[in-house]
């Protein structure tokens, strides 16, 4: 086991921006800075795919392009077509949100998510992850939850032995290059299921346990600035709900069990019974 001098987080995400609606064009965009990591996101669709290979039937099909600015970094690529880098960073961005889109909800054609890195400052994977993560919310495509991304680092320390080690949350650029090993986690918080794990470098059990609770908690953060902003996206809706359906009083709504997908109102006591059976019927009914 690798010792561990202390963990910290050089980039709070406390000072994270998150604005949506940013591309009038797009069904759906938003704009996230993360540390010094700027992104700009567009979500098209859904709409008839340009390719039909590898479409599943009844299930529709998510598209990640994503690209590195030419001025992202302090060296220019000095190409605009999208590299080998930037295809396998698309597949990273594909494989975090897949797991979360519900793909049933849109058979027969694709959502197609298009990603810019504006600035390169590090941990550029959480950051575009938040982009897409908000822009698909913006264009009120079905998801099981919000997703979120963080990166943890395992750097030397330099003075306090060879051996000594610290875990960095979403380091910098220059930590980044720095790292002797790293992972990635791409986290839905609601629903408590990883959607990617990426580790490099060479781990052992109980430093990677740390990592990953490292970024499980950099992850919540993310989440809460994605979640207020998804929550002032539906603020329109909710406050029109909460005109149409006028309740008289308060009105307890429980669930249990009933061995049945059903729900119950008892007039006598004023109590509505949710079956918990109701909730995979209507995940079903929501996928057609």
């Amino acid at each position: 086991m690798y010792p561990l001098t202390h963990r910290y987080d050089p980039h709070p995400h406390t000072n994270a921006v998150v604005k949506t609606g940013v591309i009038s064009q797009a069904a759906g965009s938003a704009y996230v800075e993360l540390a010094k990591t700027k992104v700009m996101c567009g979500v098209y669709g859904p709409r008839q795919p340009q390719r039909v290979d590898g479409m599943e039937f009844g299930r529709g099909r998510l598209d990640v392009d994503v690209k590195l600015a030419t001025f992202a970094t302090a060296g220019a690529r000095g190409k605009v077509a999208q590299g080998d880098a930037e295809r396998e960073f698309s597949q990273l961005v594909h494989r975090a949100l897949a797991g979360a889109v519900i793909l049933e909800t849109f058979p027969k054609t694709s959502v197609d998510v298009y990603v810019t890195v504006l600035e390169a400052g590090g941990a550029e994977l959480p950051a575009v992850v938040a982009a897409a993560s908000a822009a698909l919310t913006c264009a009120g495509v079905a998801m099981r939850d919000l997703v979120s991304a963080c990166t943890v680092t395992r750097n030397s320390t330099g003075g306090t032995g060879t051996d000594a080690t610290t875990l960095l949350l979403d380091p910098g650029a220059k930590e980044e290059a720095e790292a002797d090993a790293g992972v990635t986690l791409a986290y839905m918080r609601t629903v408590g299921e990883a959607t990617q794990v990426v580790a490099t470098g060479t781990w052992d059990g109980d430093t990677l346990d740390d990592a990953v609770q490292l970024a499980a908690s950099g992850c919540a953060r993310v989440d809460a600035a994605l979640a207020g902003k998804a929550l002032r996206l539906l603020a329109k809706d909710i406050d029109r709900i909460n005109r149409e359906i006028v309740l008289p009083r308060a009105i307890p709504l429980l669930q249990k069990d009933c061995g049945e997908d059903n729900a119950f109102y008892y007039e006598v006591d004023e109590r509505i019974e949710f079956c918990s059976e109701m909730v995979d019927t209507l995940r079903e009914r929501a996928r057609r």
